[in-house]
């Protein structure tokens, strides 16, 4: 018979980060919040910075440690994170746990928080439509299979690999991402010799063999609109809670099954950006064909040899900020293409120039799709696995555990 113990049994410690809200700092430390979380994974990239003295005094209830599991447990609940590091920052309503290792292995507790029975278990527990919430003592009380800690090593040792896996593809298309950018500032930035502060415009002095053009002259927007009705149930869709910040790997993506609304139509290699809150950077390389919020702008490059720059342009933090400058609203700021296309951009007047980069940010680009489907690919494999796993399908646990206990 398996063995089930309560979460509080196996672990040291369950808690949860700070519900105050510490001022922002100029220096400090992060402080992570469950929109923070996402595919296992913390983004640091968008979190607020506290100061010294609050980040002190939070971790004092709440300090994450290596091998401690992080579930988002007020919002988005059950986004999970398993901490490999020696991490150097506060949480914010976010749960902890801290697993027993001489009870059991912290990553096959992981594996078990995002196992679909578990994430089902935590849904129908939750409280509150508005804003679900995940309380603490219900959490402390939910069961966990724990299985002798040879064979929870042995499903870790299953489930890790993929795990890496996904892991080193996100790594490699942020490293991806970076060399566009970096090539993008050297080639279209510091080779026009704009004057530091200075953005292109009428008073910005540049080389003879640069022009300037407006976003709107080298890209378009496309708004081809489609009924809820008229899309396919099948069909990709992509909503902003499916782009991660900071990346342009989109890697998750729904169907239109639940779809009640008008989309836009987008096409694979379509640039994707988050026009809701621009600060977020949800700017994303689409991996199909298929339909999205109206809350994102379908991009398009005129002529084919601008998509380098069209992706260039986009993930420049300069092109953020202006995105950001010209938004309006000040809870949820939008930004819209009538500004958008406002934006200057300077270019070489050699045309191989354009071509050249063209080439090399389509073959990255292409090489971020094949990672892509290969993370999905990799993470289905895994959900198929976990379920069968911890039912014993695959590794029996019944006959081992009769051998151990």
């Amino acid at each position: 018979m398996i063995i089930h113990k309560r979460m509080e049994e196996v672990c040291l410690l369950v808690t949860d980060g700070t519900h105050d809200t510490p001022k922002t700092s100029e220096r400090g430390y992060p402080l992570v919040k469950g929109k923070n979380i996402k595919n296992g994974f913390v983004n640091l990239d968008d979190c607020q910075i506290i100061s010294q003295d609050d980040y002190e005094t939070i971790n004092k209830r709440s300090k994450v440690e290596q091998n401690d599991i992080l579930i988002s447990n007020i919002g988005t609940v059950g986004e999970c994170a398993f901490i490999d590091y020696s991490p150097e920052y506060a949480i914010k309503n976010i749960a902890l746990l801290k697993p027993n290792p001489n009870i059991i292995e912290p990553r096959f507790l992981y594996y078990y928080v995002i196992s679909p029975k578990f994430q089902e278990n935590i849904r129908a527990v939750c409280t509150g439509s508005a804003q679900p919430f995940l309380a603490l003592n219900v959490l402390r009380n939910m069961e966990v299979p724990v299985p002798p800690l040879e064979l929870q090593q042995e499903i870790v040792s299953i489930l890790d690999p993929l795990n890496e896996k996904v892991k080193l593809n996100l790594n490699i298309n942020s490293l991806i991402e970076e060399k566009i950018r970096v090539k993008y500032k050297n080639l279209f930035v510091d080779c026009a010799k704009v004057k530091e502060g200075n953005t292109a415009g009428e008073d910005t002095p540049i080389l003879d063999d640069y022009s300037i053009k407006t976003f709107e002259e080298l890209f378009l927007l496309s708004k081809e609109s489609i009924k809820p009705q008229q899309i396919d149930k099948k069909c990709p869709y992509i909503g902003l809670e499916h782009m991660p910040k900071g990346s342009i790997t989109l890697s998750d993506w729904g169907n239109s099954e639940e779809v009640s609304s008008n989309k836009y139509k987008y096409k694979k290699m379509d640039v994707l950006f988050g026009k809701l809150r621009p600060y977020f950077k949800k700017v994303g390389i689409a991996p199909n064909d298929g339909v999205c919020s109206t809350d994102i702008l379908v991009l398009r490059p005129k002529e084919d040899h601008f998509y380098g720059l069209l992706l260039g342009t986009v993930i420049q933090d300069s092109f953020i900020d202006y995105c950001v400058s010209v938004s309006s609203g000040t809870k949820m700021p939008r930004t819209n293409w009538n500004e958008m296309k406002k934006y200057q951009i300077i270019i070489p007047n050699d045309r191989s120039v354009i071509v050249e980069f063209n080439n090399y940010v389509w073959n990255f680009s292409e090489l971020v799709l094949e990672n892509i489907y290969e993370i999905k690919k990799l993470i289905e494999i895994r959900d198929y696995l976990i379920p069968r796993l911890f039912s014993g399908e695959i590794v029996n646990f019944e006959n081992r555990s009769k051998e151990t206990y």
